[in-house]
């Protein structure tokens, strides 16, 4: 099975910035899954690399992310506002990269 791996970068808004993001993508994605990391590590932790790896061998197609704490290194979690921004960002991003895997597409 081939899979293809992307980095890419998403805004967030100009005044908090942009964070990386990785993609691991089936031959075929059946379904997507974003995958957010812990207050602990970020989207490069080999349990989140593993996982999206295993995903998709199952056609499960994954997005990682971090959160701009982590993106900018800082050992304090973001306050929500800017944790929840970060999220539907990413989920937008996601729902533009994989229209066909979104069930509300076209509605």
């Amino acid at each position: 099975m081939s899979e293809k791996h992307n980095s890419i970068t998403v805004l967030i808004s100009e005044s908090i910035g942009s964070v990386s993001a990785s993609i691991i993508e089936p031959e075929s994605p059946e379904a997507v899954l974003v995958l957010a990391h812990g207050a602990g590590a970020g989207m490069s932790h080999p349990f989140m690399i593993t996982l999206a790896e295993e995903l998709s061998r199952y056609s499960v197609a994954t997005v990682r992310y971090n959160f701009p704490y982590m993106e900018n290194k800082r050992n304090r979690p973001d306050p929500p506002a800017i944790a929840e921004k970060t999220v539907a960002m990413v989920m937008l991003k996601t729902r533009e990269m994989f229209p066909a895997e979104n069930p509300s597409a076209g509605v």
